[in-house]
């Protein structure tokens, strides 16, 4: 799973989706995806979209919904009970919706999508 592989990771991270319309978008976040039953604090982050157009969402501070994740998936930003990004554990599939934590639209073509591809950029 992806939070044994980054594990040891310390530096940041970018997690790149791609679904299956060929949207890609996804998440900066100053620390590696990790387990916890309450949401992570960190308020550098934002959410990006490449394709089909460049767009970034950084956190507004309207709420501190950072990041959350359990044995079941992994999650970023939320409104509402609702993430602005979840990947289920396997990382095929997938749910956007607008999210208050950064101010953004769904960043998948649909509400719920299928992973063609999942890609996470550690930089140190």
């Amino acid at each position: 799973m992806l939070y044994h592989r980054l594990r040891d990771v310390e530096t940041p991270v970018l997690l790149v989706v791609k679904d299956q319309e060929g949207f890609v978008f996804g998440v900066f976040f100053p620390i590696s995806p990790r387990m916890d039953a309450s949401f992570c604090r960190f308020g550098k982050s934002y959410f990006f979209t490449c394709r089909p157009q460049f767009k970034i969402y950084p956190c507004r501070g309207r709420n501190s919904y950072y990041m959350t994740g359990d044995a079941n998936g992994l999650a970023f930003g939320s409104s509402e009970g609702k993430f602005g990004l979840w990947l289920d554990s396997d990382l095929y599939h997938g749910r956007s919706t607008a999210c208050e934590t950064y101010d953004s639209e769904m960043l998948s073509a649909t509400e719920d999508f299928i992973c063609l591809g999942v890609e996470v950029w550690t930089f140190g």
